[in-house]
């Protein structure tokens, strides 16, 4: 399952942006810039590898910052929507993951989808095993 930014996030969050009012970092930590609005998130799932893969284009748009996470890492998951979008939270044990700009169905699909994979036997195949 693959989701990534809306092309949307240009009208909705161009004004708050401006006003100063959306406080977002991205995954390095840093505040959002000006150039966050033209590199997109994409959230990854991989059900076969077990892994959660998070992907940002750099600001200079040439590389990739890239994070991946197993399922077993994962501790919870906020989605927080606004009007037309919303953003996505997930908190591992190394941190979280703040995802910005997402379509709100796609979110919903997401974390069913991720809290399904999370509560599957494949987090305790090692447990049975023992």
């Amino acid at each position: 399952m693959l989701i990534s930014s809306s092309p949307f996030r240009f009208l909705i969050l161009i004004v708050p942006y401006i006003l100063g009012r959306y406080t977002g970092i991205d995954f390095s930590g840093r505040k959002i810039g000006f150039t966050h609005f033209f590199t997109p998130y994409v959230l990854e799932l991989k059900p076969e590898k077990q892994q959660l893969i998070v992907t940002k284009r750099n600001w200079f748009l040439l590389g990739v910052d890239r994070k991946s996470f197993n399922y077993g890492q994962i501790r919870n998951v906020l989605i927080d929507e606004h009007l037309f979008l919303g953003d996505i939270e997930i908190r591992v044990y190394a941190g979280k993951i703040n995802c910005y700009w997402m379509r709100k169905k796609q979110l919903r699909a997401f974390e069913s989808k991720l809290l399904e994979l999370k509560r599957s036997k494949h987090d305790l195949e090692v447990i049975d095993e023992v």
